[in-house]
Formats: structure tokens, sequence, C-alpha cells
């Protein structure tokens, strides 16, 4: 990894904030598609507007992850309140736990873009195209090949007592997590048992990341 896509990593969080409201309800994997291609078309915004002149390769990965129960998405929580009405609402039930992840492949060798949505993800194709910083006819620089994915993972959290959750939400873990848990951390004492992928419930599906890389 060069040092371009080092600095491209650790910006993704400061960006994030800014990209993770949307103004119309949709489904939740519409939602983290969606979400996830504004992180992206920020990111590349970022990297063409401060490496000018760029003529190698980069890979640029955004991501965005919800919890959702009985089709009501649960992002980061806003304070404990929200992080105790979250968990609360979880106990002793199975929910989703949805992760868009959206790549650009940038070289720096022609102006053209493509846009290579694929997968079970909702298609998010042509639906943010509208408002995507990609797609504007001032963006002259660079070559950019984007593709996307949702991957989704179901897990059952265990019956809680008020006492454990707010024992949970006093160690800070469910501040600025999604559904206000941490499966990777304190909160994994909190999950009775999950099915699909465990890395994606912490927040990057790194099996679905490696095939979108690999094309």
């Amino acid at each position: 990894m060069t040092k371009a896509k080092i600095f491209l990593a650790k910006q993704m969080k400061q960006m994030a904030n800014s990209s993770e409201e949307v103004e119309e309800p949709m489904p939740p994997k519409k939602f983290v598609s969606v979400v996830a291609r504004r992180k992206l078309d920020e990111a590349v915004l970022h990297f063409r507007t401060t490496h000018p002149g760029w003529t190698g390769t980069a890979v640029i990965i955004a991501a965005d992850t919800i919890v959702s129960i009985e089709g009501k998405i649960l992002g980061k929580p806003v304070d404990d309140e929200d992080a105790f009405s979250m968990l609360r609402r979880l106990s002793g039930r199975w929910h989703k736990v949805y992760t868009g992840v959206q790549v650009a492949f940038v070289t720096g060798d022609s102006a053209e873009v493509k846009d290579n949505v694929y997968g079970d993800s909702g298609s998010v194709k042509g639906e943010t195209s509208a408002d995507s910083i990609l797609v504007k006819d001032d963006m002259s620089v660079g070559n950019v090949t984007i593709v996307g994915d949702v991957c989704v993972t179901d897990v059952r959290i265990k019956n809680l007592k008020d006492e454990t959750i707010k024992e949970y939400i006093f160690s800070g873990e469910s501040h600025d997590k999604a559904g206000a848990y941490a499966i990777q951390g304190l909160g994994q004492s909190l999950v009775e048992c999950y099915d699909g992928d465990y890395n994606n419930i912490v927040g990057l599906p790194t099996d679905m990341l490696l095939k979108m890389l690999q094309g």
C-alpha cells in the first residue's frame, strides 16, 4: 500500500459524518449502499484534489454499517439514552447487520468514469448518480472504476437486564457503534449467537471485499 492509500484510509473517519445523513427513507440494504457510495465519492474527490497529475493506481475503499430490526434502521446512538433504547429493543431478539462496501480503482490515464456496481446490493447503479461527485462534468482527471456490494449477517442478542445494559453503556464502547454494541469488544458478552460473516458485524466483511478487489 502506498503512502497515498494509507493517507486516504486515515481520512475516511473524518469524512464519514458528512455522508451518513440520507434525506429520504429507504430499505436498509439500499441505505448502506447509498451512504458508502457518498463516502467513496468524497474520498475520491479528496484524493484527486490532493494528488494532481496522479499516474499510478490507487484503490479506495468506503464502507457503512448499520443494524436493522424489523426493517427499522439503527445507526450510531446520539447519547446514552439512545444507546439504552437500542439495546433494550435488541434484547432477546434477532436482528440484521448490513455493511455496504464501495471500492474505487483510480488510475491517471484518462477521464473516463465507469460504474460497475454488482451483487445483491439493492442496485445503487443509477440511483445515486444524480448527486454523485464522480459523474459531474468538471471531474476531468483520472480514470475511476467503481464496484459495490452489501453483506448481511443475522445476530441474536441475549436477554439483557437493564442493569447489564447500563453497565455496558457506562464502559463507553457503545457510543460510536451501529446498534450501540461492538461484538469485537466488551459487546461480545451481549451476543448469544450469529449466522453469517463475523467480520461484517465488526464493520468490514473482508471475504466479500477480497472478492471485490479480485474482480
